[in-house]
């Protein structure tokens, strides 16, 4: 064990030192490597034919979360589902004086390993949200640790933009490299951490979740557009107050009829303008009062329905069912709960990276602090509903297995591994 842990430092020292000037400085102003992509507003530009250009593909993704509420509150959601509160344990059984030196230890580690020293809200929970955000939108996180000069403790763990990333199979592996400017660096392997979702053999970079929606997301922003064109023209009811002209009395002038009227117009204009929003118009019967607006809805209902299609096709691409962003039409309790054990299940999945990122920098943390044992974290996925119909279940498993038991059907080894007790 204590020459896994002389090989895992040397390693870790040699590739930290050596490309420490590479990940925490930012990039150099004469580096800048020339865009494929610009954002103006809410409107996505592009030189060029390259689009399946990875680096396009991950910029598009996020102008995507941040321009689409769908697809944001898509990766909000599936982000906040993820992050939950976390438990640990050891793999060797600890005394009280040295669990809470290594509790110090790892506290310690929490305080430093945010690169963002500025946000006072750091540590884990901070590093994780960025995790699963970046995971999500991007399809992949990367990150590299950085050991202090002394050696002897974890100086922060920072993360890379996937985007600068390319792959290249070698000898027999996968090795990354990193766009910075001109140059074209080799990530080292003992202090690098990559996660693709959804990964595959060929193609290790992973996918994101927003990838099968941007068909979709282009045709519901037109549908957007052109129902917002055709509403302002078709405009909105408003009220016509309808006046008839008073009858010329016998003997009246030309001028005097004109100016009655004008008068009488005048009036029912002023009382019309003065009326609050709980007083009711008194006029004599020679005025009408009625609205004027279009008088098909018939398209604003179809608009309304193909807009639901294609917002639940957006949600269904987010591996999210409607009803979990707020789309629920008319979804039964138990159907809903169904659903939502089945991304919970997706969760799972998902956290078992991130745990894995936080018990490879805790077990380097203590390696090099001197304590050779292993740190494993869980997430805390309790939730509050169907607390009931699962104690009931738990109460009717343990009166059949007592039954069987009271009746020589089991033994008593089987009834305790029944149980589990």
């Amino acid at each position: 064990m204590k020459n896994i842990l002389s090989f895992i430092k040397k390693e870790l020292l040699a590739s930290g030192s050596k490309n420490r000037s590479r990940v925490i400085p930012p990039r150099s102003k004469g580096g800048k490597r020339r865009s494929k992509v610009s954002f103006d507003g809410n409107n996505l530009l592009f030189e060029g034919n390259d689009v399946a250009n990875r680096q396009f593909k991950i910029k598009f993704y996020r102008f995507l979360r941040d321009n689409i509420p769908t697809i944001s509150s898509a990766v909000w959601t599936w982000a906040r589902l993820c992050n939950a509160p976390r438990q640990r344990s050891y793999s060797d059984d600890l005394t009280g004086s040295m669990e809470s030196e290594i509790n110090d230890i790892l506290t310690s580690l929490e305080r430093r390993i945010f690169p963002f020293r500025f946000w006072k809200y750091g540590g884990f929970d901070a590093l994780l949200d960025t995790f699963f955000n970046g995971l999500f939108t991007d399809g992949a996180v990367c990150g590299e640790l950085v050991l202090n000069p002394s050696g002897n403790s974890i100086e922060g763990f920072y993360p890379v933009d996937v985007a600068e990333l390319e792959f290249e199979h070698m000898r027999g592996q996968w090795n990354i490299f990193q766009n910075r400017g001109e140059s074209r660096i080799k990530l080292p392997r003992y202090t690098l951490f990559y996660y693709g979702l959804d990964a595959e053999a060929s193609d290790p970079r992973g996918k994101s979740i927003i990838s099968a929606v941007p068909f979709v997301s282009r045709i519901e922003q037109q549908l957007v557009e052109d129902m917002s064109r055709s509403v302002h023209n078709a405009g909105y009811h408003r009220l016509q107050i309808a006046i008839t002209p008073p009858e010329k009395r016998p003997g009246e002038s030309d001028d005097a009829y004109v100016n009655r009227a004008n008068e009488y117009f005048d009036d029912t204009a002023r009382m019309m303008n003065e009326l609050d929003t709980d007083d009711n118009p008194i006029t004599w019967d020679d005025i009408e009062i009625k609205h004027v607006g279009p008088s098909n809805y018939s398209s604003i209902g179809a608009w309304y329905l193909n807009h639901k299609a294609i917002i639940e096709d957006i949600c269904c691409g987010c591996h999210l069912d409607p009803f979990m962003l707020g789309y629920s039409y008319g979804t039964t309790h138990n159907w809903a709960k169904f659903k939502y054990e089945i991304v919970l299940r997706h969760v799972y999945s998902i956290q078992a990276a991130a745990a894995h990122l936080i018990d490879w920098l805790c077990d380097i943390e203590l390696a090099l602090k001197g304590f050779p044992l292993r740190v494993r974290h869980y997430f805390d996925n309790g939730k509050s509903f169907g607390m009931e119909e699962q104690r009931r279940a738990e109460q009717t498993h343990i009166n059949n297995v007592v039954t069987m038991l009271n009746n020589g059907l089991i033994t008593d080894e089987r009834a305790r591994n029944l149980l589990e007790v």
